[in-house]
């Protein structure tokens, strides 16, 4: 069990009243990844705060998926006795997790099994790419930042409660379901259906996706923060969202528009919740680096004794005078993400980079006093030829002459993190297929084989098997959840667990991940309206 007491936490006061309802809050995940979700903490001090509401912390036991909670973290509450599980999903692999709780409290995977509370609400970027995979097991999915209609989501459910307890259930939740169907960016996929559960939307309705479109109008910091947390005891903020390069592969850049920055005063006033002592601060954006006054922000924090890292940096957008920043504020690493050492796939996946822009940057990296530099890139393009992959192998060799690393300080290292393509909703390649698990090993091996007797060379490679069920849980419809609510009994590895089903079930349940999806085809997520999204693909 995770030791609470090491945890310091900042909440604004609340006053649950009376008789306050009870609200789970639930990552699908072990606790230090909880711990380090920004989604999922400022999700934990919404319904933390918000009056007549109790909020009660959900996460898994770090055991290889053996057992599953029943109870709450902090009051050891019965979770089927809670009133509302709110969940929130950053992967779709989580999704596996998610029902196996469910399952392991007593509490139907099916919606229409479900004739008392809790009401399942289900929100993250995972869901807001592709609802459909949670849709017979959700009352309500949020699609977008619920930041936005989250508070307003409660305060009906607190207006409501009486209606939801006793036989009054289903009369009171219907009227939720009709009340959240007018909301922006509130998926009730019940009012979706036909009798039979299908989804049916033949008045052409869409759901508009909500979003934050200036990130000073809310808060964002890290309200419980552990030394156990993945990142350990860090204040993690959001200084940006989107990206304007549309990398045809990456689902945040095309389903988020890259809006306006958050100020340097709001990421200041969120860094100064905590003292420096007390928890280091973690930039939170998929470009860092674009923010025009980055250098600046990581100076001030780091003469006011805070450590700061960020998350991965841009290539186009990283100077020496950020990285030197870094170093002076305490960061060990930082990350970049190439792709490909292909010229051609990086061209493919629009990635403009040459072999030079990221030696410069890895250079001046080691050369400012970071240690370790890591390196994301993906494989399992159709396009792939084996001089393609080879040339990914003498990308990261060429690195490591060209930056002399055996001869740098004994603490430098090279991290490489090595993936498989997987398709991901409103992005380019929606309807490109995934190629199969024995092409993708013999991919990776290829790439990373020649590059094991290199000196300081760490190398970590992505499942295959687990980026074939990730791929299958991104792309597919409802027709799905019927594989989800067999698999909610299993135990044990996920990917093996899941392979049973499958088998066992057929794979008429599976939109075929390994086949293209025809070009003009309508696709599960197609009546989700995206915000606009500037220079963004069809």
């Amino acid at each position: 069990m995770p030791d609470l007491e090491k945890e310091i936490r900042y909440f604004p006061a609340s006053d649950p009243g009376p008789e306050p309802i009870h609200v789970g809050v639930m990552y699908p995940n072990t606790y230090p990844v909880s711990i380090a979700s920004l989604g999922f903490q400022i999700i934990h001090r919404i319904i933390h705060q918000h009056p007549g509401i109790i909020a009660h912390r959900i996460c898994l036991e770090n055991d290889g998926g053996k057992s599953y909670p029943t109870k709450t973290l902090e009051e050891n509450l019965e979770i089927k006795s809670l009133d509302v599980i709110a969940i929130s999903c950053s992967f779709e692999l989580d999704y596996l997790h998610l029902v196996r709780t469910l399952h392991a409290s007593g509490i139907p995977v099916l919606r229409k099994n479900r004739g008392s509370l809790p009401l399942i609400l289900i929100g993250g970027i995972a869901p807001t790419a592709n609802p459909e995979p949670l849709a017979l097991i959700a009352d309500a999915i949020f699609i977008g930042n619920a930041e936005i209609n989250l508070a307003s989501a409660l305060d009906d459910i607190l207006e409501a409660y009486p209606l939801l307890t006793g036989s009054r259930f289903e009369s009171g939740r219907q009227a939720l379901y009709e009340l959240w169907d007018q909301r922006e960016g509130i998926y009730v996929p019940e009012l979706w259906e036909n009798n039979r559960g299908e989804f049916s939307n033949r008045n052409g309705k869409v759901i508009a996706q909500a979003y934050v479109s200036n990130l000073d109008d809310f808060e964002s910091y890290t309200p419980v923060i552990s030394p156990d947390g993945v990142y350990g005891a860090k204040n993690l903020i959001e200084i940006s969202a989107g990206c304007p390069d549309h990398c045809r592969f990456c689902l945040l850049s095309h389903i988020y528009p890259a809006g306006p920055e958050r100020s340097s005063a709001s990421i200041l006033k969120n860094a100064r919740i905590f003292k420096p002592g007390e928890a280091s601060v973690g930039l939170i954006s998929s470009r860092v680096s674009d923010h025009p006054e980055i250098t600046d922000v990581v100076n001030a924090l780091a003469s006011e004794k805070y450590t700061v890292s960020v998350s991965s940096l841009k290539v186009s957008t990283t100077s020496r005078e950020l990285l030197e920043a870094l170093s002076h504020a305490g960061s060990k690493s930082v990350t970049f993400a190439p792709e490909h050492g292909s010229a051609g796939i990086r061209e493919l996946v629009n990635k403009v980079y040459s072999y030079e822009d990221v030696f410069e940057r890895v250079r001046w990296a080691y050369e400012s006093g970071i240690n370790r530099v890591k390196l994301y890139f993906l494989t399992g393009f159709d396009e792939e030829t084996d001089n393609d992959l080879d040339a990914t192998t003498e990308f990261i060799k060429q690195l490591v002459i060209d930056t002399n690393l055996h001869e740098l300080r004994p603490e430098c290292r090279l991290g490489v993190g090595l993936a498989s393509f997987v398709p991901k909703a409103s992005t380019p390649f929606q309807r490109r297929p995934m190629q199969d698990e024995r092409r993708l090993k013999r991919k990776i091996k290829r790439i990373t084989e020649p590059l094991k007797n290199l000196p300081r060379i760490d190398i970590e490679t992505e499942s295959p098997r687990e980026s074939i069920i990730q791929g299958m849980l991104s792309i597919s419809d409802r027709k799905i959840t019927d594989l989800l609510s067999e698999y909610a009994s299993t135990r044990g590895n996920i990917a093996s667990s899941w392979g049973d089903i499958v088998r066992a079930y057929g794979h008429d349940k599976i939109i075929d991940v390994h086949k293209p999806r025809d070009i003009g085809g309508t696709l599960p997520w197609s009546f989700i309206m995206r915000p606009k999204v500037k220079g963004r693909e069809k």
